[in-house]
């Protein structure tokens, strides 16, 4: 819907390295950078990922440290019950 709708009529500067339109990566990028930070404030630590390289392999390491921290502790919501 950006595409379609917000982005009409834009564009981005000429000295600008980016493109303005939103893909399917960006999306994804977004969403696990965004679930890294909540679960790092809950655990009230900070995200650390490396300056260089592909995002995905940036990301890789954090994410890999999230699963491995949800298999040893679970979910809170895994201990519910309800009467």
């Amino acid at each position: 819907m950006y595409n379609l709708t917000l982005l009409k009529g834009h564009q981005a500067q000429s000295d600008w390295a980016f493109n303005l339109e939103l893909s399917s990566d960006n999306m994804y990028d977004g969403f696990v950078v965004l679930s890294l930070l909540e679960d790092h404030v809950r655990c009230n630590d900070t995200l650390k990922v490396p300056h260089t390289g592909l995002q995905k392999d940036r990301l890789h390491a954090a994410m890999k440290a999230q699963n491995l921290h949800i298999q040893l502790y679970n979910q809170p919501e895994v201990h519910h019950h309800c009467k």
